[in-house]
């Protein structure tokens, strides 16, 4: 498990068992994934989605992964959002694959905020380039927490039977 998650742990208190276990998986599987470097983090050339590469530009998934808003902003509070959501679908597969726990942790706490992100997460998961890039492990760790944070209110994916058995049988 990641000293970070470790150390950032009591940020979680509210997070049902389940969830944090979930997330603490993901975490430890996905610690070894390495950073893409900032010329490979999004795939638009021409200056589109800037905000989106800006925001993710030589983060450390781990240093935000029990706070992912901080990064990603929110609607109704500080700091604002900073980027559109569904711009992850402009990230490289290895951005995509190195930021794979902060996008699943934000949905875990908060679907409802994560809004878009759901959709477009769950989109990316189910792409061949996720499925090629990820491990067994992996994509069984987050086709677990997906299913766990699809229970809750304001998680709005409708195909999460299709990317579960996707992220299961690969």
């Amino acid at each position: 498990m990641s000293k970070k998650f470790e150390k950032n742990k009591f940020v979680l208190h509210h997070l049902s068992q389940e969830k944090r276990s979930a997330l603490s998986a993901i975490t430890k599987l996905f610690d070894s994934v390495a950073y893409p470097g900032d010329d490979n983090l999004i795939t638009c050339v021409y200056g589109c989605h800037d905000d989106l590469k800006n925001a993710l530009m030589g983060i450390d998934w781990r240093a935000y992964v029990t706070k992912p808003f901080e990064i990603f902003g929110y609607f109704e509070k500080q700091p604002r959002v900073r980027f559109s959501r569904d711009g992850i679908l402009h990230l490289t597969p290895a951005a995509f694959h190195y930021f794979v726990p902060l996008f699943i942790a934000a949905i875990l706490l908060d679907p409802t905020e994560s809004d878009v992100m759901v959709d477009t997460t769950c989109c990316m998961l189910m792409g061949s380039s996720f499925l090629e890039l990820a491990n067994a492990q992996q994509k069984l760790a987050v086709a677990n927490a997906v299913q766990i944070a699809s229970t809750a209110p304001g998680f709005s994916f409708k195909e999460i039977e299709k990317l579960i058995k996707m992220l299961s049988t690969r």
